[in-house]
């Protein structure tokens, strides 16, 4: 991939700055697909590192808000073995793509083929409606939903270690990239072990 080159008209008046649907982005969804480049360049490379440490069929893409947008339309990258999108989805059909988060409308869930995960808060989420639309849409691979009462759109991530979101997260990427049956358990069967935590919905498809 070459590198992405965007051009911006960027106010140079303090006292009228352009409003935030105008400013330049912090990052683009481009951005994921070019570390997966720098990793596997870094893998290959002798005296990196990284050299032979790190499995070229074991990659996750997630981000958190708009980092979730980034991940969907990230996730299309034929290199990617799962994806997590907290706290985020697409938005409505018609509706423009926020700035730096690529194409990431409803029809391009259909390029992602690889387990994806969905995790939110609550209706208090402004997040989860579109996650469950999402979730709805996806059909080319197995996906979870999971989201937690008396949860808004960042509530844990100032906690420590991550709070609640960490460990499901951990245990996704423990089934999904290292084939681990005690964190399958976590998502799969009647009896998971995430759908009998208090506070926690879930449902699965395609597993």
């Amino acid at each position: 991939r070459g590198p992405q080159v965007v051009e911006w008209k960027i106010s140079l008046d303090a006292n009228n700055p352009l409003p935030t649907t105008e400013r330049p982005p912090r990052s683009y969804a481009a951005q994921m697909n070019d570390a997966i480049d720098w990793a596997l360049v870094e893998n290959a490379r002798r005296g990196s590192p990284y050299y032979r440490r790190l499995d070229p069929k074991a990659i996750a893409v997630m981000g958190q808000s708009c980092g979730g947008l980034q991940t969907i339309a990230a996730a299309a990258d034929r290199r990617v073995t799962t994806a997590v999108v907290l706290n985020s989805g697409t938005f409505p059909e018609g509706r423009r793509p926020l700035a730096g988060t690529g194409d990431a409308v409803k029809a391009s869930l259909r390029r992602i083929r690889v387990p994806t995960a969905w995790i939110s808060g609550d209706e208090s989420d402004n997040a989860h409606p579109n996650s469950n639309d999402d979730f709805a849409a996806f059909t080319n691979a197995p996906a979870l939903r999971a989201w937690h009462r008396g949860t808004g759109h960042s509530s844990h991530y100032r906690e420590p270690h991550g709070g609640l979101f960490t460990p499901v997260v951990v245990q996704w990427l423990d089934w999904r990239l290292k084939g681990r049956r005690a964190a399958a358990a976590t998502f799969t069967g009647p009896d998971c072990t995430l759908c009998m935590e208090s506070g926690w919905v879930v449902q699965t498809k395609g597993f």
